[in-house]
């Protein structure tokens, strides 16, 4: 273990003193990169998915609502229909439609919500989350109108992985000539 930090301490060292002060990422290196890059950083406009929201509130027994969730969250994930349960237990706005929220507008979603879709794929569902207001479940179920981010919103996580890759570039590099430059010879 210590063997290993200290390898990491002086890989880190040597980036800081031999590679870094030879790497420059412009503006224009960054834009470049967002053009190539730029199907990674969609955002849909619209999206529909299903919400299960089982209200504390309306539950005596905690163990029976979190059980609640679990069985429409099985379904979910199985793809098999939950709309019968989620009509009978969910209070969410979508309740009455079986959890369905139709092909809304992403930017009427809060923006907990919104991230959350953000990281599931049609299809996908998210686990049970559970808050002091209820129990969540969501699926999404459709992605739809996409459009890249603009880049002042992407800039900052942009230059950390262009950063990152230009550096394991740059090392891999400053490795190979400092290879090329040494010669050993074993000698038994």
């Amino acid at each position: 273990y210590k063997a290993k930090i200290r390898l990491e301490i002086g890989r880190g060292l040597l980036v800081q003193k031999k590679i870094m002060p030879t790497i420059s990422i412009s503006d224009y290196d960054l834009q470049k990169e967002y053009e190539i890059r730029k199907s990674e950083f969609l955002v849909y406009k619209k999206l529909r998915f299903v919400q299960v929201f089982l209200d504390s509130t309306m539950y005596q027994d905690q163990a029976k609502m979190m059980n609640i969730a679990k069985q429409i969250h099985a379904r979910l994930v199985k793809n098999k229909s939950a709309a019968a349960l989620i009509k009978e237990h969910s209070s969410g706005p979508f309740a009455k439609k079986g959890g369905d929220s139709g092909l809304i507008d992403s930017s009427q979603i809060r923006d907990d919500i919104s991230q959350l879709m953000a990281k599931l794929k049609p299809g996908e569902s998210s686990p049970v989350l559970t808050t002091p207001q209820g129990i969540f479940v969501f699926k999404l179920l459709e992605k739809a109108d996409p459009k890249p981010m603009p880049f002042n919103k992407v800039v900052n996580a942009l230059r950390s992985q262009y950063g990152e890759k230009v550096v394991k570039d740059e090392l891999r590099k400053y490795l190979l000539a400092v290879k090329d430059q040494t010669y050993v010879e074993i000698v038994k």
